[in-house]
């Protein structure tokens, strides 16, 4: 009911004089809390606050002492509610004379004094360590939900997905976050299943993160074959150069967060790819391997390594940009787990620039440079693409593949304002860009750059995520229509 609902996490503030808190654990496992004021002589003055918390019904209590020299007494037997002890600026004393555990919040720089067992020290340099935050509550979430892909070449995917947060302490913007999907295809046997965890706040600026993705198979995935000149022969059609396989990611990785522009990520990767022999049989792909072997790929191939990432974020606003920097580079080694000797590395980044120079939050010019390479010994799957949703708009999914890339993409994103539409409002505006690159290949000799441009419309609901719909032209294409969420970069 809503008592349980509010009484689950209870904050308890003190106020700007001297106080002494007294936690004290009963012998039926209740939890007395009483604040007591003093008097400038530190005498007590009279009983401010005084409740008693069951343990079935309170699970965390968080005492705030605020400003003045306040004492935190804990008496009693062992408490089975997880107590938490925030002082505030002035000299604060913790003092254990119970069997219970508490973890205390200060900061270094006062003379704060913890006397007694059980006390778990918190306290650091931090001037918002003993901050009193009002506005604090987060609620706990699960919302399930239906997961919806639409693909040109699978066609319509549906299935459940569940995304659960709870909250904790001090952890922006959640404690731990689950999200769970699963679709299937509703004309083929295909599935997509995904799974990620976000626990934060491990140790300070420290988290844990991890990953899986898992196509089963893949039903959007090209291959023109390898090298910056291919051929797009569009009177065979599409449907000639999809490559169907199998491809399952993980990824358990540790984030580093220096400063809220800055994260470094890092942990051990895990690959699978297995190529469809049946789905393949009439494609490109089984005219340029005819062998079937593809480094072993039909039979499955299992790959595992790890990664390094940095990020450095300093665009004013992650989804509606006006200005800023937005750098990324990451280093990653696969190793071949069924053929051993055989690896191989990629390396690679982009760089993103943005200015409303020109006119203040309405016309924003944003260019962004990026490049990547692999070493050693791939297969198809992991080689660098360039194409529609790859950096280059205008032509095909994974149009372009080769050991190593470079592409530019620059934007005109003009803003019309907010507007009403009928069942959200929200910004939206203008857009027009032009992308340029280009892929290399061992033994292939090309100067050429592969180009394309075009423009459209952009709307923000509520200025939480960005929908776009352009139209893009290239030498391979005229005049396609993409819809797409999110900018490019």
């Amino acid at each position: 009911d809503y008592y349980r609902f509010l009484s689950r996490v209870v904050s308890v503030p003190g106020s700007n004089q001297q106080e002494v808190f007294t936690i004290t654990t009963n012998a039926d496992q209740t939890v007395k809390v009483q604040v007591m004021q003093l008097d400038s002589s530190g005498s007590l003055k009279h009983i401010t606050y005084e409740r008693v918390f069951d343990p079935a019904v309170t699970k965390e209590i968080r005492l705030y002492g605020l400003e003045g020299n306040d004492r935190f007494v804990l008496q009693g037997g062992k408490s089975s509610i997880k107590l938490r002890l925030i002082g505030g600026p002035g000299a604060d004393n913790f003092q254990n004379e119970s069997n219970s555990k508490a973890k205390v919040y200060d900061v270094s720089y006062e003379e704060n004094t913890l006397t007694g067992r059980g006390l778990k020290n918190r306290i650091n340099g931090d001037p918002l360590n003993n901050e009193y935050r009002s506005q604090g509550f987060q609620y706990p979430i699960t919302l399930p939900g239906i997961g919806i892909e639409l693909t040109r070449e699978g066609g319509l995917f549906l299935g459940p997905t569940l995304k659960i947060t709870r909250p904790g302490f001090r952890k922006e913007p959640y404690g731990v976050s689950h999200f769970l999907y699963a679709t299937r295809a509703l004309n083929s046997s295909s599935y997509h299943f995904r799974y990620d965890a976000d626990f934060i706040g491990l140790s300070k600026n420290l988290d844990l993160l991890m990953r899986s993705d898992a196509t089963l198979p893949t039903v959007r995935s090209y291959f023109f074959g390898l090298g910056n000149e291919t051929v797009f022969d569009q009177s065979i059609g599409r449907p000639y150069y999809l490559a169907s396989y199998k491809q399952v990611d993980a990824s358990l990785q540790l984030r580093y967060s220096p400063a809220n522009w800055l994260q470094f990520t890092g942990g051990p990767v895990m690959q699978y790819l297995k190529l469809e022999n049946d789905r393949n049989k009439e494609n490109y792909v089984n005219t340029v391997f005819p062998d079937g072997n593809v480094s072993g790929l039909r039979e499955g191939q299992f790959y595992g390594g790890g990664e390094i990432r940095m990020q450095a974020d300093l665009r004013n606003h992650p989804i509606l940009t006006t200005r800023g920097m937005h750098l990324k580079l990451y280093a990653k080694s696969l190793y071949n787990l069924a053929e051993k000797g055989e690896s191989f590395d990629q390396v690679g980044g982009s760089i993103s620039f943005f200015t409303d120079f020109i006119w203040n939050r309405f016309i924003v010019l944003a260019t962004s440079f990026g490049a990547d390479r692999n070493y050693g010994k791939f297969v198809f799957p992991q080689a660098q693409y360039l194409g529609f949703r790859q950096n280059l708009r205008g032509y095909r999914f994974q149009r372009f593949a080769g050991r190593a890339r470079f592409y530019n993409n620059s934007e005109i994103r003009i803003n019309l304002g907010v507007r009403n539409f009928y069942f959200f409002k929200g910004p939206a505006g203008l857009i027009g860009f032009h992308d340029v690159g280009r892929v290399w290949v061992n033994n292939e000799n090309s100067d050429k750059w592969h180009k394309g441009y075009g423009g459209g419309i952009w709307v923000s609901p509520l200025g939480k995520v960005v929908v776009m719909g352009t139209v893009a032209t290239s030498e391979e294409e005229k005049n396609w229509l993409q819809v797409s969420f999110g900018f490019q970069f």
